[in-house]
């Protein structure tokens, strides 16, 4: 400005005529202007006026922590941790949400924390959002579930109560075949056992047959089948039976009868007896077993002449079960004619 005599050019000193012209710092003069010094989070900036409030915010010259905002403020700025975190804002801590009441999560759901949040997953066996979680009920979802058994739902799972013949498995959710014959050492006594899907069948060794259990094999009693042992006493063993034949009869070659096969003279008259022998007479001229003889058209037989027995006697019937000409045959037993 011009000096008082207008002879020169005097300094304005700004910061005296205007004290608030840096606003936010301290005003120094200098020939011809100023220069503001600004307080700590203000600085000049071109086209305004004094110390204006520095964005630390956006700079990038806060030193919040990852996980908080940053709020500036004149002069300043402030740190706030985000949600799910704790701290001054410059440091702060992921909040595990599941140490408290499971986070909110339902009682049948896992609550699972995650970096600055939380998820909730329904347990195994339930559906939902983790918040809200229902029981599936597999058996109805999944027919095919259980097969040999029948599927029992309940909370959270399923079990099988499986079939007579399989057992459960894979905590009791499946049902397999049990093998009763490497279980159960004692099964089929004087037999194999052979098991088979969902069960085992006995086979017995010959001479014995399935119990009413069907789980053992007992002797069969041949001698209650009037077709052994014919003409001799039947002994039943176990497994087997035997023949004991009365004199003059031999076990046949299957030794399961007994038959005579003498063969003598067979004649067709018997005149007289003397002292327990016939007197036989009129030869036929062949050698024939005695049943053959006394069972058609003899009367005695044999070197003593043993005299036939009556016809329907007990003894007629023993030698002729077939009746008047049919005789057993020496090596079958069948009678024939």
């Amino acid at each position: 400005m011009p000096s008082p005599d207008g002879k020169s050019c005097t300094d304005i000193d700004e910061c005296a005529l205007n004290p608030n012209v840096c606003l936010n710092g301290r005003c120094e003069n200098n020939l011809g202007s100023y220069i503001c010094h600004c307080d700590f989070g203000y600085s000049v900036k071109d086209h305004e006026q004094g110390c204006t409030d520095d964005n630390e915010c956006e700079t990038g010259l806060s030193d919040c922590d990852e996980h908080a905002d940053c709020v500036n403020t004149l002069g300043s700025y402030q740190c706030n941790c985000l949600e799910g975190f704790k701290g001054d804002g410059f440091v702060c801590r992921d909040v595990n949400e599941c140490l408290r009441d499971n986070g909110g999560c339902h009682p049948d759901a896992a609550c699972i924390n995650t970096i600055g949040s939380f998820m909730c997953s329904c347990d195994e066996g339930y559906s939902g959002d983790g918040f809200t979680c229902r029981d599936m009920d597999e058996c109805s979802l999944n027919p095919t579930l259980c097969d040999n058994g029948q599927c029992l739902n309940y909370p959270g799972g399923y079990r099988c109560e499986c079939d007579m013949g399989f057992a459960a498995e894979n905590s009791a959710t499946t049902c397999v075949d049990i093998d009763e014959c490497a279980l159960f050492q004692n099964y089929c006594a004087f037999g194999r056992c052979e098991n088979i899907y969902g069960m085992f069948r006995c086979n017995c060794d010959t001479g014995f047959q399935l119990d009413p259990t069907g789980g053992n094999c007992t002797d069969i009693n041949e001698c209650e089948n009037p077709q052994f042992c014919k003409y001799g006493t039947c002994v039943n063993a176990p497994g087997s039976f035997t023949c004991e034949c009365p004199p003059n009869y031999t076990r046949s070659p299957t030794g399961a009868d007994c038959v005579d096969i003498r063969e003598g003279q067979c004649f067709l008259d018997v005149t007289d007896v003397y002292r327990g022998r016939g007197i036989c007479s009129t030869d036929i001229g062949e050698r024939l077993t005695r049943a053959t003889c006394c069972c058609s058209v003899g009367k005695g037989w044999g070197p003593t002449c043993e005299v036939c027995p009556v016809l329907n006697s007990t003894e007629y019937s023993n030698l002729c079960p077939g009746g008047t000409g049919y005789r057993p045959n020496k090596i079958t037993v069948q009678l024939e004619g």
